[in-house]
C-alpha cells in the first residue's frame, strides 16, 4: 500500500503501469478512486 502511495506521487504513468501488472485490490481501488477524484 505504501508503495502504491509513492508511486502515483511519482507518476501517474507508473501508477497505471503498477496496477496492469500486479492487480489491485478492493481497499487499494478506494484510494485510487479519492485520488481521481481530486
Amino acid at each position: 500500500m505504501r508503495l502504491l502511495m509513492q508511486m502515483r506521487k511519482r507518476d501517474r504513468n507508473s501508477r497505471k503501469i503498477f496496477r496492469r501488472k500486479n492487480g489491485i485490490g478492493e481497499g487499494e481501488r478506494i484510494e485510487l478512486q479519492r485520488d481521481i477524484t481530486k
